[in-house]
């Protein structure tokens, strides 16, 4: 997390299966109130409530869960074909914060002003 200068990351087991988030913010209320200890395993300490969005979902819906979140999980329905039965899993595919959106926003919106200055 501090290399890559991330205040969260989705923690998966060894199956790829995505078990929930750990996020500095949440790790240090729990070291803080002695809810965990500084050589606990991450699985101790990782939260398993999240908001997510579909890779189709609008902007608009992000935005309003960025509202009131610090980040969504970008997810996708994948099945596993197993014998004898189908099983649906969800993948994620990203996380997604306030900045990251903003810089989206403010990125497509110089974008399309370079497309119209340059056309005239």
């Amino acid at each position: 997390m501090k290399q890559k200068n991330y205040t969260e990351v989705p923690i998966i087991d060894a199956n790829n299966t995505f078990l929930g988030m750990a996020s500095i913010p949440y790790i240090m209320n729990m070291l803080m109130t002695c809810k965990v200890k500084q050589n606990d395993l991450i699985t101790e300490a990782i939260q398993m409530q999240y908001r997510s969005v579909a890779l189709n979902s609008s902007l608009g819906l992000l935005s309003r869960i960025l509202e009131t979140e610090p980040y969504a999980l970008v997810v996708q329905d994948e099945a596993c074909l197993r014998p004898n039965a189908v099983i649906k899993k969800e993948s994620v595919k990203g996380i997604i914060t306030t900045v990251d959106l903003l810089n989206y926003i403010t990125t497509m919106a110089s974008e399309k002003s370079n497309q119209v200055n340059g056309s005239i």
